[in-house]
């Protein structure tokens, strides 16, 4: 390839044809508020036909029983949801989405229960766009409702409106997430904002994403909402700019003020009763709105759907790639430094995003490594921190994630760990203690800061971690009493058994020595009534043939002669004396 620099090119530059513009939207070349005013004040026509009616440009359905409607008149539904999405306003209501609402009361107890659960160890917790304190929230709410109440669940998963829903704007295999939110009476409004993934970036970090990386980011989601609660005006619902999800800088555009003074000035809210469902593209402007009840607790379970093609084409356990490449990382970089050949290592052996790691993992020295800036991060730092042979690659006291002006938006879920010297931790996992010759100083590193608000979030994530784990013990516990008390009842059970069919050996037994006694008896009164002697010659002449050996009229073992005896005390018989 040759130089364009002096005017030189390939030799191609005599074609009439404007230059090829750049790829990456910049941060000094901000959006035009006025492209965004110009597409965000058109209406919807009317071409919403199975819509119920459009109100403030959003289209409200009225779901019937699923069961009533043939594929065909499903599939047109899924047609105007998709346009919806796609062209145009980006939002729609289903009314009736979950009609049994006695299922939604039950639900919302087990939502109630795993909260006040998470605030005895996490204390207040917000969410990642409004303060502590301002509502309850449930990461991962899908997940704890399973465990906590699996019936409730199946039965509240089991709607078939759901996968339909998703799929005209998904396709098939999606994957479901939720998260519970209920805003409190007085709770502020959030900021305007567009969801994840781009969402969760800041403005650095959005533009070094492509143009069409940016634009293609939207069909990879869709964001849901069902409300668990009646969702007045005054509640504050959800804050809505039709429109603005085709607006293509938008993830550049939504954290500029004008933006967000224009968004104030122009959103839209629709009221929902319980059991209502509302659904919108990830890259529509929208945020939860201000509460200004007097006691309603507006309670939503979110929805958050992701395309089946948000996977790599097979699994790669990184963590293992880390330890085997490790030794020489470090390596390159003492001679290197932090060269373009590392970066670019590190970039294929490291993960790429904190999501969904941090949210549902907590292993403080498996994270930082599977991350590109903190994987980085972690060779430098190293090779300032070596102490006694052994490779740190964290300093004490330093946050092993991103810093949040690096990802202002997401809740850390890791702890500040001040790292063992090898005196006190002979046990160091492989990948975070190489040896590096001779000890050398320890340079000294200021601490990063942090943030209250971000270190609050990072100390709750670590005081919800701990408490998972004395629920995993608590229910070891439960498990092991529980099969202690099985082997007590069945051990039980087995002794009965042995004295029951003791009990019935006995009675055999004396029914058998009473059916013999009586044969016995039979067989003394025949004999004397043949030989046509009285009972005392009876007697004498046994008795004799006892004492001279000869034989025996009946012969009786000792059991029976024990056994006649007991009779003759019974009866009082002379004849068996």
């Amino acid at each position: 390839m040759q130089s364009t620099k002096d005017g030189q090119s390939n030799g191609h530059s005599g074609y009439d044809q404007p230059p090829i513009g750049p790829r990456l939207f910049s941060v000094k070349k901000p959006p035009a508020l006025d492209d965004f005013k110009k597409l965000t004040t058109q209406s919807v026509p009317c071409h919403y036909p199975l819509a119920k009616a459009v109100e403030s440009n959003v289209p409200i359905y009225h779901l019937p029983d699923y069961h009533s409607l043939s594929p065909e008149e499903r599939s047109a539904l899924q047609d105007e949801w998709y346009h919806i999405l796609l062209s145009g306003p980006g939002v729609f209501v289903t009314k009736d989405l979950y009609k049994d609402t006695s299922l939604l009361e039950k639900v919302n107890s087990v939502y109630a229960n795993i909260i006040a659960e998470e605030k005895k160890v996490a204390g207040k917790r917000g969410d990642h766009f409004a303060g502590a304190g301002a509502n309850d929230r449930i990461w991962n709410s899908l997940s704890k409702h399973c465990l906590q109440d699996p019936e409730s669940f199946a039965t509240y998963y089991s709607n078939p409106w759901l996968p339909l829903i998703c799929e005209a704007w998904l396709g098939p295999h999606h994957r479901l997430t939720s998260q519970v939110n209920i805003v409190k009476p007085g709770a502020k409004a959030q900021i305007s904002h567009r969801d994840y993934h781009i969402g969760f970036q800041d403005n650095q970090s959005c533009e070094r994403f492509p143009k069409a990386i940016q634009v293609a980011s939207q069909f990879l989601t869709l964001q849901g909402a069902v409300a668990h609660s009646a969702m007045p005006v005054e509640s504050g619902p959800t804050r809505l700019l039709p429109f603005s999800q085709r607006f293509e800088e938008g993830y550049m555009a939504y954290r500029i003020p004008e933006f967000a003074d224009y968004f104030l000035e122009k959103y839209v809210s629709m009221p929902l009763e319980m059991g209502d469902g509302l659904f919108f593209n990830p890259a529509l402007f929208h945020a939860a709105g201000q509460n200004d009840s007097a006691d309603i607790k507006r309670s939503a379970n979110l929805l958050q759907i992701s395309s089946a093609f948000g996977k790599p084409m097979e699994s790669v356990d990184t963590h293992a790639l880390v330890e085997k490449t490790w030794d020489a990382m470090s390596t390159t970089y003492q001679k290197e430094g932090l060269s373009d050949e590392l970066r670019a290592l590190v970039s294929v052996v490291a993960e790429g995003s904190l999501i969904p790691a941090i949210r549902s993992r907590t292993h403080d020295r498996l994270i930082p490594y599977l991350i590109h800036p903190v994987m980085s991060r972690a060779l430098v730092e190293g090779e300032q921190n070596a102490e006694d042979g052994v490779l740190k690659p964290l300093p004490a006291e330093r946050n092993t994630v991103f810093p949040p002006e690096e990802n202002p938006n997401v809740p850390l879920s890791v702890t500040t760990v001040r790292p063992k010297s090898p005196k006190e931790d002979n046990t160091a996992h492989p990948a975070l203690c190489i040896p590096l010759g001779p000890p050398r100083a320890v340079a000294t590193t200021a601490p990063m800061s942090l943030t209250p608000d971000a270190e609050f979030r990072i100390i709750e994530a670590e005081l919800a971690n701990c408490e998972k784990t004395r629920e995993a013990l608590a229910r070891r516990e439960a498990a092991l009493r529980e099969r202690k008390a099985e082997i007590i009842r069945e051990t039980e059970m087995k002794l009965d058994k042995e004295v029951r069919e003791l009990t019935v050996g006995d009675q055999d037994e004396e029914m058998n020595e009473g059916l013999y006694m009586r044969d016995v008896q039979r067989r003394v009164d025949a004999k004397l009534q043949m030989a046509g002697k009285n009972a005392s010659q009876a007697t004498e002449e046994s008795q004799q043939s006892e004492d001279t050996g000869g034989e025996k009229v009946i012969p009786v073992s000792a059991p029976e002669r024990r056994r006649l005896a007991r009779l003759a005390l019974f009866k009082n018989d002379p004849r068996l004396g």
